[in-house]
Protein backbone atom coordinates (compact mmCIF):
# COMPACT_ATOMS: atom_id res chain seq x y z
CA UNK A 1 0.00 0.00 0.00
CA UNK A 2 1.40 3.38 -1.01
CA UNK A 3 0.53 5.12 2.26
CA UNK A 4 1.99 2.28 4.24
CA UNK A 5 5.21 2.33 2.28
CA UNK A 6 5.48 6.06 2.87
CA UNK A 7 5.16 5.77 6.62
CA UNK A 8 7.58 2.86 6.78
CA UNK A 9 10.08 4.83 4.77
CA UNK A 10 9.64 7.84 7.03
CA UNK A 11 10.30 5.79 10.14
CA UNK A 12 13.24 3.97 8.50
CA UNK A 13 13.03 0.91 10.75
CA UNK A 14 10.13 -0.34 12.85
CA UNK A 15 10.50 -2.10 16.16
CA UNK A 16 10.70 -5.86 15.86
CA UNK A 17 12.79 -5.80 12.71
CA UNK A 18 9.95 -4.99 10.31
CA UNK A 19 11.26 -3.45 7.09
CA UNK A 20 9.75 -2.02 3.93
CA UNK A 21 10.08 -5.46 2.32
CA UNK A 22 8.29 -7.20 5.19
CA UNK A 23 5.04 -5.27 4.94
CA UNK A 24 2.85 -7.32 7.28
CA UNK A 25 2.35 -5.46 10.57
CA UNK A 26 0.64 -7.50 13.25
CA UNK A 27 0.37 -4.87 15.97
CA UNK A 28 -2.11 -2.02 15.96
CA UNK A 29 0.69 0.21 17.24
CA UNK A 30 3.63 1.36 15.13
CA UNK A 31 6.73 2.11 17.17
CA UNK A 32 10.04 3.18 15.72
CA UNK A 33 12.34 6.12 15.29
CA UNK A 34 12.90 9.12 13.04
CA UNK A 35 16.34 10.55 12.34
CA UNK A 36 15.85 14.29 11.76
CA UNK A 37 18.70 16.51 10.61
CA UNK A 38 19.08 19.66 12.73
CA UNK A 39 20.74 22.32 10.55
CA UNK A 40 23.05 25.06 11.73
CA UNK A 41 21.18 28.20 12.76
CA UNK A 42 17.42 28.43 13.09
CA UNK A 43 14.88 25.90 11.85
CA UNK A 44 11.24 25.14 12.61
CA UNK A 45 10.91 21.60 13.94
CA UNK A 46 8.33 19.35 15.56
CA UNK A 47 8.24 16.15 17.57
CA UNK A 48 7.17 13.58 14.93
CA UNK A 49 6.44 10.67 17.32
CA UNK A 50 4.54 10.29 20.56
CA UNK A 51 7.20 9.21 23.05
CA UNK A 52 6.78 7.77 26.53
CA UNK A 53 8.11 11.13 27.73
CA UNK A 54 7.67 14.12 25.40
CA UNK A 55 9.72 16.47 27.57
CA UNK A 56 12.42 18.62 25.97
CA UNK A 57 15.12 16.85 27.97
CA UNK A 58 13.95 13.46 26.71
CA UNK A 59 13.45 14.47 23.07
CA UNK A 60 16.78 16.37 22.85
CA UNK A 61 18.95 14.49 25.32
CA UNK A 62 22.36 15.88 24.33
CA UNK A 63 22.23 18.75 21.81
CA UNK A 64 25.23 21.04 21.33
CA UNK A 65 25.83 23.53 24.14
CA UNK A 66 24.17 26.82 23.26
CA UNK A 67 21.16 25.16 21.63
CA UNK A 68 17.86 26.95 22.24
CA UNK A 69 14.24 25.97 21.69
CA UNK A 70 11.73 28.78 21.15
CA UNK A 71 8.04 28.03 21.71
CA UNK A 72 5.45 30.48 20.45
CA UNK A 73 2.42 31.42 22.51
CA UNK A 74 -0.33 33.36 20.75
CA UNK A 75 -0.83 35.53 23.83
CA UNK A 76 2.68 36.07 25.18
CA UNK A 77 5.02 35.50 22.22
CA UNK A 78 8.18 33.40 22.41
CA UNK A 79 9.56 31.54 25.42
CA UNK A 80 13.21 30.46 25.18
CA UNK A 81 14.64 27.23 26.64
CA UNK A 82 18.45 27.10 26.65
CA UNK A 83 20.77 24.10 26.78
CA UNK A 84 24.16 24.55 28.43
CA UNK A 85 25.55 21.41 30.04
CA UNK A 86 21.92 20.40 30.48
CA UNK A 87 18.41 21.83 30.14
CA UNK A 88 17.90 22.49 33.85
CA UNK A 89 14.29 23.15 34.78
CA UNK A 90 13.55 23.99 31.11
CA UNK A 91 13.83 20.30 30.29
CA UNK A 92 10.49 19.45 31.87
CA UNK A 93 8.51 21.40 29.26
CA UNK A 94 6.48 19.17 26.94
CA UNK A 95 6.62 19.18 23.13
CA UNK A 96 3.77 17.01 21.86
CA UNK A 97 3.25 15.96 18.23
CA UNK A 98 1.38 18.67 16.34
CA UNK A 99 3.30 21.59 17.87
CA UNK A 100 5.88 23.54 15.89
CA UNK A 101 8.84 25.27 17.53
CA UNK A 102 12.03 27.04 16.56
CA UNK A 103 15.30 25.22 17.18
CA UNK A 104 18.57 27.14 17.23
CA UNK A 105 21.68 25.04 16.64
CA UNK A 106 24.92 27.05 17.15
CA UNK A 107 27.22 24.49 15.52
CA UNK A 108 27.35 22.29 12.43
CA UNK A 109 24.49 20.10 11.29
CA UNK A 110 23.75 17.08 13.49
CA UNK A 111 21.08 14.38 13.61
CA UNK A 112 18.53 14.05 16.41
CA UNK A 113 16.78 10.71 16.85
CA UNK A 114 13.14 10.73 17.95
CA UNK A 115 11.82 7.45 19.36
CA UNK A 116 8.15 6.77 19.94
CA UNK A 117 4.80 5.74 18.55
CA UNK A 118 3.04 6.87 15.40
CA UNK A 119 -0.29 8.46 16.29
CA UNK A 120 -3.14 6.55 14.65
CA UNK A 121 -6.88 6.95 14.26
CA UNK A 122 -8.83 10.19 14.23
CA UNK A 123 -6.36 12.98 15.00
CA UNK A 124 -7.30 16.58 15.79
CA UNK A 125 -5.07 19.64 16.13
CA UNK A 126 -6.67 22.98 17.03
CA UNK A 127 -5.45 25.78 14.75
CA UNK A 128 -6.32 29.20 16.13
CA UNK A 129 -7.22 32.31 14.21
CA UNK A 130 -4.13 34.45 13.64
CA UNK A 131 -0.56 33.18 14.02
CA UNK A 132 0.42 29.81 15.44
CA UNK A 133 3.30 27.35 15.13
CA UNK A 134 1.90 23.95 14.17
CA UNK A 135 2.93 20.66 12.56
CA UNK A 136 1.49 17.43 11.29
CA UNK A 137 0.80 14.84 14.00
CA UNK A 138 1.81 12.12 11.52
CA UNK A 139 5.51 11.61 10.63
CA UNK A 140 5.00 11.77 6.89
CA UNK A 141 6.69 13.89 4.23
CA UNK A 142 3.82 15.03 2.02
CA UNK A 143 1.80 17.87 0.54
CA UNK A 144 0.23 19.91 3.31
CA UNK A 145 -3.39 20.34 2.27
CA UNK A 146 -3.99 17.13 0.32
CA UNK A 147 -2.21 14.19 1.95
CA UNK A 148 -1.76 15.84 5.36
CA UNK A 149 -5.29 17.33 5.19
CA UNK A 150 -4.40 20.78 6.53
CA UNK A 151 -7.57 22.93 6.33
CA UNK A 152 -7.32 26.08 4.23
CA UNK A 153 -9.66 28.90 3.30
CA UNK A 154 -9.26 32.17 1.41
CA UNK A 155 -6.90 34.55 3.20
CA UNK A 156 -4.90 31.84 4.98
CA UNK A 157 -1.08 31.93 4.86
CA UNK A 158 1.50 29.24 5.60
CA UNK A 159 5.04 30.38 6.43
CA UNK A 160 7.70 27.76 5.85
CA UNK A 161 11.18 28.55 7.19
CA UNK A 162 14.24 27.84 5.04
CA UNK A 163 17.25 27.01 7.27
CA UNK A 164 19.65 27.47 4.35
CA UNK A 165 18.97 31.18 3.81
CA UNK A 166 17.30 31.72 7.23
CA UNK A 167 14.22 33.24 5.58
CA UNK A 168 10.51 32.48 5.30
CA UNK A 169 8.65 31.44 2.19
CA UNK A 170 5.02 32.59 2.39
CA UNK A 171 2.33 30.45 0.75
CA UNK A 172 -0.87 32.44 0.29
CA UNK A 173 -4.21 30.76 -0.29
CA UNK A 174 -6.88 32.53 -2.31
CA UNK A 175 -8.84 30.14 -4.50
CA UNK A 176 -5.57 28.22 -4.72
CA UNK A 177 -1.99 28.43 -3.49
CA UNK A 178 0.60 30.99 -4.49
CA UNK A 179 3.47 30.32 -5.26
CA UNK A 180 2.30 26.68 -5.06
CA UNK A 181 1.07 24.10 -2.60
CA UNK A 182 3.55 23.67 0.29
CA UNK A 183 4.98 20.27 1.23
CA UNK A 184 6.38 19.38 4.65
CA UNK A 185 9.21 17.09 5.72
CA UNK A 186 9.16 14.66 8.63
CA UNK A 187 10.02 16.60 11.78
CA UNK A 188 9.23 20.00 10.22
CA UNK A 189 6.86 22.59 11.68
CA UNK A 190 5.60 25.87 10.23
CA UNK A 191 3.86 29.14 11.04
CA UNK A 192 0.17 29.26 10.19
CA UNK A 193 -1.91 32.39 9.79
CA UNK A 194 -5.61 31.60 9.61
CA UNK A 195 -8.53 33.94 9.24
CA UNK A 196 -10.67 31.85 11.62
CA UNK A 197 -10.07 29.16 14.21
CA UNK A 198 -10.56 25.61 12.95
CA UNK A 199 -9.66 22.00 13.67
CA UNK A 200 -6.99 20.23 11.66
CA UNK A 201 -8.37 16.70 11.49
CA UNK A 202 -7.05 13.57 9.86
CA UNK A 203 -7.92 9.92 10.07
CA UNK A 204 -4.71 7.93 9.76
CA UNK A 205 -4.21 4.16 9.74
CA UNK A 206 -1.45 2.79 7.47
CA UNK A 207 -2.42 -0.77 8.52
CA UNK A 208 -5.83 -0.45 6.87
CA UNK A 209 -6.31 -2.52 3.70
Amino acid sequence: MKTKLSILTALLVLAGGVTVQAQTVYSQNIVGYCNVVVPNGFSIMCNPLNATNNSIASLFAAPPDGSTIYRYNTNSGFAAYNYFFGWGSNGTNILNPGEGFFMYNPVATYTNTFVGEVLLGNLTNLVVGGFQMVASKVPQAAQLDTTLNFPVSNGDIVYRFNPTNQQYTAYNYFFGWSPGSPSMNVGEGFFSYKTTQTNWTRSFNPNAP
